[in-house]
């Protein structure tokens, strides 16, 4: 039986063979999750590409695996990717996620990314943990 994670107190009876009285007492026992928060979490380094915008046999970016400690938890990514403005004014992207971990860039359609001023995107990754437990 596997309980959830709490303050529970245990109570204890106890009769001696030639006892008449019962007697009663108990202790709390406290349940943690290791989980919530884990010891750790991490996200090895990871390396650093240089990438030609319009070269349609780029390797894909591979985001490394967050390590947790303990192993067993549970941990969740979300990716968030900006854009920037083409030459039309609209929001356009280098970056695809390709829903695996991994990303690939690639962006032929004219030179805004660089011109008039060079633009950033980013890819931002967030590893969280959650609980077996729920929340």
């Amino acid at each position: 039986m596997n309980y959830k994670p709490g303050v529970y107190q245990v109570n204890i009876r106890g009769t001696a063979i030639k006892a008449d009285i019962p007697l009663d007492n108990f202790f709390f026992l406290v349940l943690v999750d290791p989980c919530d928060p884990p010891l750790s979490v991490f996200s090895p380094a990871t390396p650093s590409y240089i990438y030609t915008l319009t070269d349609p046999n780029a390797i894909d970016h591979v985001i490394t695996d967050f390590v947790i400690e303990p192993d067993f938890c549970q941990l969740t990514f979300t990716y968030d990717v900006t854009t920037f403005t083409d030459s039309q004014g609209n929001q356009a992207s280098a970056v695809t996620n390709n829903q695996d971990g991994t990303f690939s860039f690639f962006y032929d359609a004219d030179d805004s990314p660089l011109r008039p001023v060079a633009q950033t995107q980013n890819v931002t990754v967030v590893g969280t943990t959650t609980s077996i437990f729920g929340a």
